[in-house]
Parts: structure tokens; C-alpha cells; sequence
């Protein structure tokens, strides 16, 4: 006698028995392994809306085609995902160029429905690349600004085909403008012809394209900006930049560092002072060399509340300026960035005063040669060769004990930087820096090429005992006061031993500067 086999309705059954009975039999047992999805929580239900909650967090570290499949899970999961991936598009990937991706993403616009471009809330365009038989659209940035609403965030870092037309085009609707002028409204004379109120970060760094009229014009576009780059941007100058900071009073953060372009004076610092002094809480002046301690102390005496100030590279900002800044802001001065500072030339009479005045300093970045090391390292490093037994060759702190003085004044410091270390760095020196400023969470350390690179490539293990290019063994890899030197082994072994004291990270320099990083090769 043949039975009929089981109707879905009965398999359906005793599935929901059989999950019912593992539920009770897991909410029995106390064992860590067999307890449900989420503690607390013992129906599927109860599990599917947390994981609804969730799943935003978790599908920023997936891929786009994981993410595609997830859509097919359930409507709810598909409205989770698209807003996920809608949420700052990505242009490029394994068929399609990121060139041939933004132009496909520029034509689904106008066709895509309204709920789905407001979720659109940052575009990136910095991997977008013109080719020689290819290009973009003169109106792209038009179509970018009137069919998101909701865009917030605009990242046109290293845009070549970011130009003047383009952006006179977004205030004549589209159309190539006649004039060159800013665009203004016939109606209303007083008012730009087009207006964006939803932007709030513009990155246009590394734009080469742009002239003055195109900056000044942008500053009319975006009047809600809080967050503004434009680090070495072509059309950057005392009347662009107080255009925009005018226009654009409600700046949090404004970056003007100009490796390239020397045309900012002090005239860019009193503009700043006087329209970003009530909200400016960061501003990076890195290499802009005309700026000098005149406008350095109108922006101290204004823009009281500053919490991350960049000074690298300026040539005319003495001692005095740095004080002076520090002493304006010393309630709320959080990060500061002294590297290459060449005005920076009395360190231990600088470092102190700035020590005693910015109580809530919490990252100080500073060049290794400012600090007349380099020399006490050098000289040890040749009388570690010239010895016969440099094992005994006992590490002399006292060298160093005015540096090591100055660091007491910190009382609240947690990230120390410090670029350019030379070769031949005894690991005791770092340990000496730990113990002076016991406050130190993190030591982050950019080094240079070293005589070793040549022979070994970069970040080899070399510098032993006896040769230059001898390998650490187990007997002279012990970190004894002068018996190791600052390698990714070392300050490896030292991070495994007293990681919870402070963590020490060694950075290879040239490979984390802009446009020169790996990820641009």
C-alpha cells in the first residue's frame, strides 16, 4: 500500500513544528552556541526586524554583487539595498569603465523615479577619467544639481573636465552661457540664477581647469557649504577665496593649502577672520607661503574656535605667530600640524608656551629635523660602527632631555607624529618619548628612504649588530638600550609587548602623499 506524499500545507507544518521544538529546546540550554540569532530575541520575526535595522551597517562592507543578491531575499531587503546603493553610487567595475559608468548614470536620471535620486546623498567623480575618444557631457554637473535634490556631498577631487563652462552651464539651465560673467537672475539682479541649498561639502582639489570667475561663481551656487576644499585648485586667489567665504558663512571647515599656487596673501587670512569667525572650526593653510604672522594673528584674535589648524610648509609664520594662534584658540585647539613649518625655528621655547596654552591639544604633528635630533642620531650611529662592541655602547638620554622636557608641558597629548626620522633610529629614543609623555595612546612615525631600501626594498628588516646589512638574529633583535634601530620589526615586536601602553606605526612617506599613493598608480 502506496501513501500519497506530503501536501506543501503539511511540510509547511512540520517544518514550523520542527523549528518550534529547536527554539524551545535553545531557549533550555544556557550554552553560548545555541542560543537564537539575537539574544532576547526568540521568534523570526523579532530576528528579520533586527536585521532590517542592521542591515544598512553590514552592507557597506559588502560588494555590489552580493548586495544585488540580497535584493532578492525580500521586498523589505530590496528597499533597504537600494537606498544603500543609491546612497553614493559607485562608477566602474569589472564590464564597465568609470567613465562609461558616470555617463550611463548621468542618462538614468531624467528617467529614474523621484523617490529613487532622493536617495542619492554624495557623488564622487575622482576616478572618472576623459579619454582621448571619449567624453563627458559639458552639462554633467547641471544634471547632477537639478535631478538630486537631496545631494549632499560633492567630491570633484582631480576632475579634468571640471572648467569654467561647465560651470556657467549650471546657472544658464544648461545651456552654454553667452557671457563669462557670473550668471545672475534677469528678474532679480541681486540673486543667482541658480541656487543649491542641499550641498553642504565641495571638494574641487587638484582642479586645474578653473578659473577665478568659475570659483567665485560656485560660491554663488552653494551658500549652505560647510566643508570646502580646494587644496591646490587652479583659480584660487585673495578675491576668489573671499567670494566664497562671504558667500558661504556657514564654513565648519576650509582647506586653501597651495603647494603650487603663491598668489594668496595675507588678505586671504583677514577675509577668513572676519566672515568664518563664528563657526570655523577647522582651516588648513598648508604651503600657502604670503600668508605671514599678520594675518595669522587676525585669525587668532577672531576665530576663537578653531580645533584643527595646518601650518606645514608655510615659510613666513615664525614662533611668534604659532603662539600666537595657539593662544587664541587655546580652549578648543585639538590638532595641530607644525611639519616642515620653516619659521618653526625655536622648538624648545616654541613647544613649551604651546603646551601650557592649548590644554585640550590631543595631536601634535612635527618634523623630526626641527628638533635637532637628527645630528645626536647621527653621531650615535657612527660611534656604534666605530666601537668594537656596540651592544655596550649604552644609550645616552641626556641628549635628548630637552626634548623629552618639552613633551612634560603636554599633559593631554595622545597622537604624537613625526616625519622624517633618520636612519639608524635607536628603539631606546622612542622608548625615552613614552616614558616622558606618558599620555601617548598612538606614535605614528613617516619615514623616508633609507640607505637600506636599495638594497633590501622597502620596509626591510635590516640594521643588525655589526653591519648596516645584516639581518636581525634572535640575540641583537632584543630591544636593549642601543642594540636595535627603529624597523617595521621592531616596533612590531614592541606593539605585541606594550601595545596597551602605545601603539607605535611606522609609515613609508612617499607612498601617502596626494596623488602618489598606491591606490593612484
Amino acid at each position: 500500500m502506496t501513501t500519497d506524499p506530503p501536501t506543501i500545507s503539511e511540510l509547511t507544518a512540520q517544518l514550523e513544528q520542527s523549528r518550534l521544538a529547536e527554539s524551545a529546546n535553545n531557549r533550555r540550554q544556557d550554552v553560548l552556541p545555541q542560543v537564537p540569532l539575537v539574544i532576547g530575541l526568540n521568534t523570526i520575526d523579532e530576528q528579520h526586524h533586527v536585521l532590517i535595522h542592521y542591515l544598512p551597517q553590514i552592507a557597506r562592507f559588502m560588494t555590489r554583487r552580493q548586495l544585488l543578491r540580497l535584493m532578492m531575499v525580500s521586498k523589505q531587503w530590496a528597499e533597504v539595498i537600494e537606498h544603500v546603493l543609491w546612497e553614493q553610487p559607485y562608477f566602474g567595475g569589472e564590464t564597465l569603465s568609470a567613465l562609461a559608468s558616470f555617463q550611463k548614470f548621468l542618462n538614468c536620471l531624467s528617467i529614474a523615479r523621484l523617490s529613487t535620486r532622493n536617495y542619492v546623498k554624495v557623488i564622487s567623480v575622482n576616478k572618472v577619467q576623459e579619454t582621448f575618444y571619449e567624453s563627458v557631457e559639458e552639462n554633467w554637473l547641471h544634471k547632477l544639481l537639478t535631478q538630486l535634490p537631496q545631494l549632499q556631498t560633492l567630491d570633484l577631487r582631480g576632475c579634468d573636465f571640471l572648467n569654467g563652462t561647465v560651470v556657467r552651464m549650471v546657472g544658464s539651465g544648461g545651456r552654454i552661457p553667452r557671457s563669462p560673467t557670473s550668471p545672475r537672475s534677469p528678474t532679480s539682479p541681486g540673486q543667482p540664477a541658480f541656487l543649491n541649498t542641499q550641498v553642504t561639502v565641495l571638494d574641487i582639489s587638484y582642479c586645474f581647469n578653473l578659473n577665478e570667475a568659475a570659483v567665485k561663481t560656485l560660491a554663488n551656487y552653494f551658500p549652505n557649504l560647510k566643508r570646502l576644499i580646494l587644496a591646490n585648485t587652479s583659480g584660487v586667489s585673495d578675491a576668489s577665496v573671499g567670494q566664497l567665504v562671504y558667500d558661504c558663512d556657514r564654513l565648519i571647515s576650509l582647506s586653501i593649502a597651495s603647494p603650487k599656487m603663491n598668489n594668496l596673501t595675507n588678505d586671504t587670512a583677514i577675509t577668513i577672520a572676519k566672515f568664518c569667525s563664528i563657526r570655523l572650526k577647522e582651516l588648513d593653510l598648508s604651503a600657502v607661503q604670503g600668508i605671514t604672522d599678520v594675518g595669522i594673528a587676525m585669525i587668532a584674535k577672531y576665530c576663537v574656535k578653531l580645533e584643527w589648524v595646518s601650518l606645514s610648509k608655510c615659510r613666513h609664520i615664525t614662533d611668534k605667530g604659532i603662539v600666537t594662534l595657539v593662544q587664541g584658540c587655546h580652549n578648543t585647539l585639538q590638532y595641530l600640524n607644525l611639519t616642515d613649518c620653516h619659521g618653526f625655528q625655536q622648538p624648545f621655547v616654541t613647544l613649551p608656551a604651546i603646551g601650557k596654552a592649548a590644554t585640550e591639544l590631543r595631536s601634535l604633528s612635527l618634523s623630526f629635523s626641527a628638533l635637532d635630533i637628527p645630528r645626536l642620531l647621527e653621531k650615535r650611529a657612527q660611534d656604534m660602527h666605530s666601537t668594537s662592541d656596540p651592544v655596550n655602547y649604552t644609550y645616552n638620554s641626556a641628549k635628548h632631555g630637552s626634548f623629552f622636557s618639552v613633551l612634560n608641558h603636554f599633559t593631554s597629548l595622545k597622537h604624537l607624529i613625526l616625519h622624517g626620522i633618520p636612519d639608524f633610529t635607536p628603539m631606546a629614543f622612542l622608548t625615552d618619548l613614552v616614558e616622558a609623555c606618558p599620555s601617548l595612546s598612538v606614535v605614528t612615525i613617516y619615514r623616508g628612504y633609507f640607505e637600506d631600501d636599495f638594497i633590501g626594498g622597502s620596509y626591510a628588516r635590516v640594521g643588525g649588530r655589526d653591519s648596516m646589512f645584516t639581518s636581525y638574529d634572535s640575540d641583537a633583535d632584543k630591544m636593549v638600550s642601543g642594540t636595535a634601530y627603529v624597523t617595521d620589526k621592531t616596533l612590531h615586536e614592541w606593539n605585541r609587548a606594550h601595545g596597551s601602553q602605545c601603539y607605535f606605526h611606522l609609515v613609508l612617506e612617499k607612498e601617502h602623499r596626494e596623488k602618489t599613493e598606491m591606490s593612484n598608480w
